[in-house]
C-alpha cells in the first residue's frame, strides 16, 4: 500500500521549530511596539491612533509568515508518494574498499581524525559512481568481509557508518592479509574490472606483502592505495581522552605515513597512489584519473525503485502565502480585501527591490504545468531515458531545431541504447559553432559508434569494422578540439585495440577458409584422378578379356575343323586354307570390335594382325 512519506523527515522538525520561533518573535515585536507607543501617549490616545489596526489581522499575518517558513522546510523534507521502477546501467566494475581500522587511524594529523576523514571521502566517492558494485573490508591484524559487493549504496553507507577501531579485535596492520582476502573475493566475480582501494597509513606489521601483491596482479586485480596521515606523524590518542598509546618502553607511539610502501603496492598492479589530503581529494583524484575513464563495456542492467516527488506543492503553497501576507496589514471589508490582494501583488512586481517576487510567481505558475524542457531534463536526471528521448523528439517536431536540442536528444537516445538515432542526432548537432559543444558531440558520437558496432561484431564484422572506424574518427576530432581530453584519448586507444583484434580475427578466418577450400580441392582432385585411373584399368581389363575370349573362340573353331578333317566322312568335302574362321565367327568378331571402337575410338593393333588367317568372304 502506497503512503506519503518524506525523504528527509528531520527537516519537518527543524521547520516546525523555526516557524514557532518566528511566530513568537513577531508577536513579541508587536507587543514591544505597542509598549513603546504607550510610553508617549495615554491609553485613550493610543486606541484612537490604532483604530484601524486589528490585532486579529496582525496575528493572522504573523501566522501566515510562520506557515510560509514551515512549508519551505516541508519542501526540503521532500514529500514522496508512490514509486516507479527504472533500469540503471552498470559498467561491470567491482570496487572493494579496504579500510584500515587499527588504532593508528585515531591520530588527528587529519581533522577530525584519520578514520572519520576516510569515511567522509568514501561517501563523496561512492556518490559519483554509476551503478558499479561496491564492497567493504575493514582490516587491522586480520580482515573481515563486512559488506558484500552490492549496488545498494544505502546499505553500503550503513556499514561505513558503523566502522570504528573496535570493528577488528586483533590489533596491528596486516596489509598482505587484506590483499589476499580481497583477491579471494574478486576471483569469484565475473566483472570486467576488479579494483581494490586500500585506505591506510601504510604501517605494515604483518607478513611479506610482495607475494600477495604479485598474486593479485596475476589475477587481474588493480590496487589503488590512499595514504592517510602525514609524513611527520601524530600521537595516537586513547579512547576517552585518557592519554596516548605507548610502546613497551612507556614511550608514546607516533604513527607516520609510509608512502613508499603504498606506492610500490599500487605500481606493481597497475594502480596509482594518492595521499588522502585534508578534504579527501586523494580519492577524488583516483576517480577522475582512472575510475571515471574505465570503458563502459559488458554493461548490465539493474532495476531501481524511484519515488515520485511532490516537493512542488508545499513550495507553491509557501509562495502563495508569501504573496497574500501584505493583505492583512490593516482592517478592511471583504470587498477591500479582494482589491488589496491584487494591489499588493502588483506593487510587489513594480518595485525593483521586490523583483524576486516575479520569479517566484512564475515558478508557481509553471509548477503545475512543467515545460517540456524541464520535464525532459528531469526524466534524464532520474534515469528515465526513454521518456526523455520521447520528449526531446516531440520538441524537435514543434520547437526550433537547435544544435543544443539535437545534442540533448542524441544523449537521451544514447542512454536508451538507441545508437542509430543518437548518431544521427549528434551528426546534425555538429552544425553548432561552439567548439566546446562540438567536442562533446564528437566524444559522444564516438561512443555511440563503438557500442553500435559492438552489438553485432560477431554476426557482421564488416559493419562493426565500419562503425569502429567512424568511432576512431570522432574521437580524433574531439582530441583535435581539445588535446587535453583524457577520456577521448582513453576511449580512442580502446577502440583501436578492439578494431585491430577484430581485423586479426577476420584475417585468421579468411586464412582458415582458404585452407579449408584448398583441402577440399585437393581431396576432390585426388578422388577424380583415382576414379579415372580405376575406370581406365577396368576398361583395359574388359578389352583384354574380350580379346582373349575372341582368340579362344577362334582357336576352338580351328581345332574343331582340324578334328573334322582327320575323321573320315561319308561325303568328302573340299578343304580351304588352314585356320579359317567361319563366316558367323568373323561377323561376331567384327561386331565386338565395332562396339569397342565406339567406346574407345580405337582398336588394339594385335586384333587384326593375323598373317596366318585368310578371309573367305
Amino acid at each position: 500500500m502506497m503512503k506519503l512519506h518524506f525523504a528527509y523527515p528531520y527537516w519537518l522538525a527543524i521547520g516546525f521549530c523555526c516557524a514557532l520561533l518566528l511566530l513568537f518573535l513577531l508577536q513579541q515585536g508587536a507587543r514591544q511596539k505597542r509598549a513603546r507607543l504607550e510610553r508617549f501617549a495615554s491609553p485613550r490616545l493610543v486606541d484612537q491612533l490604532l483604530c484601524n489596526f486589528s490585532q486579529q489581522h496582525l496575528l493572522l499575518k504573523n501566522m501566515l509568515a510562520a506557515a510560509t517558513i514551515f512549508l519551505c522546510f516541508t519542501a526540503l523534507a521532500r514529500p514522496q508518494f508512490g514509486y516507479k521502477w527504472i533500469d540503471i546501467q552498470q559498467r561491470g566494475v567491482d570496487l572493494l574498499f579496504a579500510v584500515d581500522t587499527s588504532r593508528s587511524m585515531l591520530a588527528e594529523d587529519i581533522q577530525p581524525n584519520r578514520l572519520k576523514r576516510v569515511k567522509f571521502a568514501i561517501y563523496d566517492f561512492v556518490n559519483k559512481l554509476q551503478g558499479d558494485k561496491v564492497g567493504l573490508i575493514p582490516f587491522a591484524g586480520s580482515s573481515w568481509f563486512m559488506c558484500p559487493l552490492t549496488v545498494d549504496y544505502e546499505a553500503f553507507f550503513q556499514n561505513i557508518n558503523s566502522l570504528d577501531t573496535t570493528t577488528i579485535p586483533l590489533g596491528g596492520t596486516n596489509l598482505a592479509g587484506v590483499i589476499n582476502h580481497a583477491d579471494r573475493i574478486l576471483q569469484q566475480s565475473d566483472a570486467t574490472d576488479k579494483i581494490v582501494i586500500i585506505l591506510t597509513d601504510g604501517e605494515n606489521l604483518g607478513e611479506d606483502i610482495e607475494e600477495a601483491v604479485a598474486t593479485a596482479s596475476k589475477h587481474g586485480i588493480t590496487i589503488y592505495t590512499v595514504g592517510v596521515g602525514t609524513a611527520g606523524g601524530e600521537l595516537i590518542p586513547l579512547p576517552g581522552g585518557q592519554g596516548f598509546v605507548k610502546d613497551a618502553s612507556g614511550n608514546p607511539v607516533q604513527s607516520k605515513l609510509n608512502e613508499k610502501l603504498l606506492k610500490q603496492v599500487a605500481q606493481a598492479t597497475g594502480g596509482i597512489y594518492a595521499p588522502l589530503g585534508d578534504i579527501g581529494e586523494g580519492l577524488d583524484f583516483i576517480y577522475t584519473k582512472r575510475i571515471d575513464l574505465l570503458p563502459k563495456k559488458e554493461q548490465m542492467m539493474r532495476r531501481k525503485k524511484v519515488p515520485y516527488e511532490y516537493f512542488q506543492w508545499p513550495l507553491g503553497g509557501a509562495l502563495l502565502l508569501y504573496l497574500l501576507e501584505p493583505v492583512f496589514t490593516r482592517n478592511s471589508t471583504r470587498k477591500k480585501l479582494l482589491v488589496q490582494t491584487f494591489s499588493s501583488i502588483t506593487k510587489r512586481f513594480l518595485y525593483k527591490k521586490n523583483s524576486l517576487s516575479l520569479f517566484f510567481l512564475l515558478a508557481l505558475i509553471t509548477a503545475g504545468k512543467t515545460s517540456l524542457a524541464a520535464s525532459a531534463e528531469s526524466a534524464f536526471a532520474r534515469g528515465d531515458y526513454q521518456q526523455a528521448e520521447n520528449i526531446y523528439r516531440e520538441r524537435l517536431k514543434k520547437a526550433e531545431k537547435t544544435p543544443e536540442l539535437y545534442y540533448n536528444y542524441g544523449s537521451s537516445a544514447y542512454k536508451n541504447k538507441n545508437y542509430t538515432a543518437a548518431i544521427n542526432a549528434f551528426t546534425t548537432a555538429l552544425k553548432s559553432d561552439d567548439p566546446a559543444l562540438q567536442e562533446k558531440i564528437y566524444f559522444n558520437r564516438g561512443n555511440a559508434f563503438f557500442l553500435k558496432g559492438k552489438a553485432y561484431y560477431k554476426n557482421n564484422p564488416q559493419a562493426a569494422t565500419a562503425d569502429w572506424k567512424q568511432a576512431i574518427n570522432s574521437f580524433q576530432a574531439a582530441i583535435s578540439l581539445n588535446p587535453a581530453n583524457g577520456k577521448a584519448k582513453h576511449n580512442l586507444a580502446i577502440v583501436k585495440k578492439a578494431l585491430e583484434k577484430l581485423q586479426q580475427q577476420q584475417q585468421q578466418q579468411q586464412q582458415q577458409q582458404q585452407q579449408q577450400q584448398q583441402q577440399k580441392n585437393n581431396i576432390k582432385q585426388d578422388s577424380t584422378t583415382e576414379k579415372n585411373k580405376n575406370y581406365k584399368n577396368n576398361n583395359n581389363n574388359k578389352i583384354d578379356k574380350n580379346v582373349k575370349n575372341i582368340k579362344n573362340s577362334s582357336l576352338g573353331v580351328k581345332k574343331t575343323q582340324q578334328e573334322e578333317s582327320t575323321q573320315p566322312s561319308e561325303q568328302p568335302q573340299k578343304m580351304s586354307g588352314e585356320g579359317k574362321m567361319t563366316r558367323q565367327e568373323a561377323e561376331q568378331l567384327l561386331e565386338v570390335l565395332k562396339e569397342e571402337e565406339k567406346r574407345f575410338n580405337y582398336l588394339p593393333t594385335h586384333l587384326y594382325q593375323d598373317n596366318n588367317s585368310q578371309q573367305d568372304w
